[in-house]
């Protein structure tokens, strides 16, 4: 069974694109490697690891976490619905960026509070949420097994996935 997850890339011509596209070595658009910036040069095989798994997504904001397809849902339902949304617009006012590790990953997060980026990012777990099969009960448990908080497995078991809060909670 396919999974689904709504994601935000930016416009291949963009230098936010080109930057974090190079600092992972992979361009999500071509499905190629790119020559990571000199100043990573130094010690190739560990950013070769450290960059091992998000370099199979590529650089991009995920907005739903990946999911199932509930099963009284179709793909094109999830897509007209995606269409729509988008359709409406998500206007997000410049930010400044900044890199932060979470749950030991390293991401590009607002270095400042952006009540729209918190609104579009509910928005997109809330509304996609009714497409969401319900987990399974063996994934459930592989990852509470995982060391989740009480807060993360209530995310877990409302959401699908443990991570989800608004940005600015990471500020």
């Amino acid at each position: 069974m396919p999974r689904y997850a709504i994601y935000f890339v930016p416009p291949a011509e963009t230098e936010f694109f080109r930057f974090g596209s190079a600092v992972l070595g992979y361009d999500c658009y071509t499905g190629g490697g790119i020559k990571r910036p000199a100043i990573l040069d130094a010690e190739p095989e560990f950013w070769d690891r450290l960059t091992a798994e998000p370099r199979r997504y590529g650089f991009h904001a995920t907005l739903k976490a990946p999911f199932d397809l509930a099963p009284s849902c179709q793909e094109a339902q999830l897509v007209s619905a995606l269409h729509s949304f988008a359709g409406l617009g998500h206007a997000i006012a410049a930010l400044t960026p900044a890199v932060q590790m979470l749950s030991g990953f390293a991401a590009i997060v607002p270095a400042a509070t952006s009540p729209a980026i918190d609104e579009l990012a509910t928005k997109c777990t809330t509304i996609f949420d009714a497409f969401r099969a319900p987990m399974a009960a063996q994934e459930r448990a592989r990852r509470v097994a995982s060391g989740l908080n009480q807060g993360q497995i209530a995310n877990l078991d409302r959401w699908g996935y443990p991570y989800w809060l608004p940005i600015s909670d990471f500020t």
